[in-house]
């Protein structure tokens, strides 16, 4: 369940980055078709007035302006002709791309557009970008919520799996528990509490009628011992009891005064 929630959330952060990115690649191609009508070419102003990096960049692929860079970093800076959303644009199409940049260092979100002349011929290329930043904090945040989340769904599953299973198994050591107390000798035990109507509950009912029955007979003994030992009390002929090989089980006091023996000493002798 976890593994499953996990990896829903990390396709749900994954296409939350997706969304973003659109978002912000539709803007940006948006303001960079603006830029590059309005034919301007101070990068400076430009970058100003979309909050965003923005370059001029030439048919050459030079960088004749740029809003992150003074005029030695334009000197330094490689030529931007193999770029794919530059090349895109010098044959006049819109294009966007997302990569790490050679000279800034982070991941960043390109749109380029055309700068058409007057005639309608191609002289530059208009190339707005922004650092993605922000779109990975908020993904990351994303991510760290849908894990943590997981995590948590894991930990819950295993607590309810052990109240399950506490809770199935609590039957069971009843039942065995009044099992032990019969052999013991203590026949008034039974299972108690809800029984339900599954296989436990027939066992706990059945293991109930058992001990029942237990109860009954051993009282029925215990009384019938009582009865013959009260006749064999009161009886004034003498009377012992003898087992298949010839051992005394029982003599009455009659017998005992008259030969002058301890009944229970007899018990057991050949």
């Amino acid at each position: 369940l976890a593994a499953a929630i996990g990896a829903m959330g990390w396709a749900f952060a994954e296409e939350l980055r997706r969304e973003l990115v659109g978002d912000l690649t539709r803007s940006l191609l948006t303001q960079a078709r603006i830029g590059a009508r309005a034919a301007g070419t101070d990068a400076g102003a430009l970058g100003g007035e979309c909050a965003c990096r923005a370059s001029v960049i030439g048919l050459d692929g030079t960088l004749l302006g740029d809003s992150s860079l003074d005029a030695a970093g334009l000197e330094r800076a490689e030529n931007h002709r193999a770029r794919p959303e530059v090349a895109a644009a010098l044959v006049g199409r819109e294009a966007s791309a997302v990569r790490r940049s050679a000279t800034l260092g982070d991941e960043q979100l390109y749109a380029a557009a055309p700068i058409f002349g007057p005639g309608g011929g191609i002289r530059g290329v208009i190339r707005l970008s922004l650092p993605l930043t922000e779109v990975s904090l908020r993904v990351g945040r994303a991510r760290s919520f849908v894990i943590w989340t997981a995590l948590a769904t894991f930990a819950a599953s295993l607590v309810l799996a052990w109240l399950l299973a506490r809770a199935a198994g609590r039957p069971l050591e009843e039942m065995a528990s009044v099992a032990r107390r019969l052999a013991s000798g203590e026949y008034g035990a039974r299972v108690r509490g809800p029984l339900g109507g599954d296989e436990r509950a027939l066992l706990g009912q059945t293991l109930n009628a058992l001990a029942e029955r237990i109860e009954g007979t051993v009282g029925e003994l215990s009384r019938d011992k009582s009865r013959l030992a009260a006749v064999l009390d009161q009886m004034a002929e003498g009377v012992v009891a003898v087992d298949m090989e010839g051992r005394v089980m029982l003599v009455n006091p009659a017998l005992s005064r008259l030969l002058g023996i301890d009944a229970a000493a007899a018990c057991g002798r050949g």
